[in-house]
């Protein structure tokens, strides 16, 4: 009866050899080979509390066989109980000193505790016992990327590949040594060879995604994801990242259904609550961001993003305290977060620093590119660009031959004043504000650039330098003027607008926004030699529904250098 089940089970006729194996152990309940090879069958289908019943109960028939103890160990390493694993693979050894395949099951153990070294000692003893064991050779190729020893790591997973050509596990592995190594052509090609080889590969089609995400691939990124979730739909990273591309693709309102999704997986993915909040901040719905906060930071209390995050709801809710505690907060957490450390400074707290970091400048200006032109015109009531063209027509009637648009964004003071320049320049500090300019074709170059940085290292020269709203992301003037002054023409205009303070030079108010005194602004331009030629109040736009008052200005450069 014994030899007809295992005939059974090798074929795969589960039913029948599992009625044979009851009967045997019903009769003979010290069967050892039944209740070895029955054990076996149920761990074959992820039966395991089942298969350690039944292999157990062989152990206590016989405890002295090294293939019932590695296969213990088997069972007992995928239910997590890796001590008990690891003594039975090395009673296992004891037993038969030559038994490479407990080696290696002793070699994912130490892996599994991340013993990795010893994890290698063990793959290399089974490899020594077994010339062509592929797998060994694997698992140290997967140990070896875990210590970024990548170098070593495709010369194991290209021996497995020697002995196994069509070991997709082996071409995955080397997949991730080669995007270690900054081969990330190489790397896609070998995680298509393992979907080649294995349709379905999860980790794959996630690490394939992962790679795209980083070159920038997007489209391909998605896809990759999605074939992902749909070999596993509780892949909770792969929900994860995919919102994470969707919104660098601004689709966030399909991104938060990502996130969502990996929450409901795991509730415990403190990130995705972050990310929630702050899609659910850009929609202006204050009340769900700081409910994703909060919960990211019951999480994690070290969160110091999410307490940075929480600290801008407060802040533009006008809860100043709050606002001012969650910034301390992630400041104690993470000093190095100087755009908290500039919002904080809006509330009077530290010094304010010259200009609005630049790294927060580009994550506010690449955020917003998209809906730039509806949100200021639109819901902002936007006013400057045709503010400064009327002030400009009063004192300059023909059209000048070359204009710089210094803070350009996404072309909206390049359109008003197309009619009245015959080559323009945009240059702006955010790529995603530069590619909306291109698309009104109205540029005749665009430069992606710091303003200043970009100013003293030009030479070209200019017969109009126009900027609106710009001066309001910086306190400091005084860089700028002089960059602007060696850049004009000799009786070349420049046209701007400030919103305006009643501080000596400047101040950084509490909408993170500077003001600038006219005394400081007539001081810069007697520095630099302009004439004013006009100051003239103005609405630049509207905020939270009142307009902020400003000042439209025109100077231009004396002769006098």
């Amino acid at each position: 009866m014994l030899e007809r089940a295992i005939t059974l089970h090798k074929l795969g006729k589960l039913q029948q050899a599992s009625e044979i194996y009851e009967e045997i152990l019903k009769h003979s309940p010290r069967n050892i080979d039944a209740l070895h090879f029955f054990g076996l069958m149920h761990a074959e289908v992820h039966q395991w509390d089942m298969a350690l019943d039944l292999i157990e109960r062989a152990v206590k028939v016989n405890d002295q066989s090294p293939d019932i103890l590695n296969n213990l160990g088997i069972v007992l390493k995928e239910l997590g109980r890796f001590d008990e694993a690891r003594s039975n693979f090395e009673k296992a050894l004891v037993l038969n000193p030559n038994y490479a395949e407990a080696y290696n099951n002793l070699g994912i153990v130490f892996q599994e505790q991340e013993r990795l070294e010893d994890a290698l000692i063990q793959y290399d003893a089974a490899i020594g016992l077994k010339v062509q064991y592929v797998e060994a050779y694997n698992n140290r190729g997967n140990v070896l990327n875990q210590l970024n020893k990548f170098e070593e790591a495709i010369l194991s997973c290209d021996k497995a590949i020697e002995f196994k050509n069509n070991y997709a596990q082996a071409y995955f592995n080397k997949g991730i040594a080669l995007k270690g190594l900054g081969r990330s052509v190489e790397a896609q090609l070998n995680y298509a060879q393992a979907i080649a080889l294995k349709g379905h590969y999860p980790e794959a089609y996630f690490n394939s995604a992962v790679l795209y995400q980083e070159t920038l691939e997007l489209e391909a990124a998605v896809s990759n994801y999605k074939k992902a979730i749909e070999l596993r739909a509780t892949y909770v990273q792969a929900h994860f990242n995919l919102g994470s591309v969707l919104i660098m693709l601004n689709q966030p309102d399909v991104a938060l259904l990502s996130f969502v999704k990996a929450i409901e997986i795991d509730k415990t993915h403190a990130e995705a609550y972050l990310n929630c909040g702050n899609i659910f901040k850009a929609f202006k719905e204050a009340n769900k961001a700081l409910s994703n906060y909060n919960k990211a930071i019951e999480l994690r209390e070290d969160y110091a993003e999410a307490y940075g995050n929480r600290g801008t709801i407060y802040h533009e809710e006008g809860e100043f305290e709050k606002a001012i505690k969650d910034y301390e907060k992630a400041l104690s957490l993470k000093p190095q977060l100087t755009k908290v450390a500039f919002s904080l400074s809006s509330l009077g707290v530290g010094a304010p620093p010259q200009s609005m970091p630049t790294e927060s400048l580009i994550e506010l200006f690449d955020s917003y590119a998209s809906q730039f032109d509806d949100h200021l015109l639109g819901v902002l009531v936007y006013k400057a660009p045709e503010i400064l063209v009327d002030q400009f027509n009063r004192f300059q009637k023909d059209q000048v031959e070359s204009m710089l648009d210094l803070g350009c964004g996404t072309g909206l003071c390049g359109e008003s004043f197309a009619p009245h320049a015959r080559l323009i320049t945009g240059v702006d500090i955010s790529e995603k504000m530069i590619g909306q300019a291109k698309g009104k074709g109205i540029y005749s170059k665009l430069i992606c650039a710091d303003l200043v940085d970009f100013l003293e290292h030009s030479t070209s020269s200019y017969d109009l330098v126009v900027s609106a709203d710009v001066f309001i992301y910086m306190g400091d003037l005084d860089k700028l003027f002089r960059a602007v002054a060696s850049q004009l023409k000799v009786n070349g205009l420049l046209s701007f607008t400030i919103e305006n303070s009643q501080s000596i030079s400047y101040e950084l108010k509490t909408t993170q926004r500077y003001g600038h005194s006219l005394a400081y602004i007539l001081q810069l331009a007697s520095l630099n030699d302009f004439s004013v030629l006009e100051i003239k109040d103005v609405q630049l736009r509207k905020e939270k529904d009142v307009f902020i008052s400003g000042s439209a200005i025109l100077m231009r450069r004396s002769a006098v250098a």
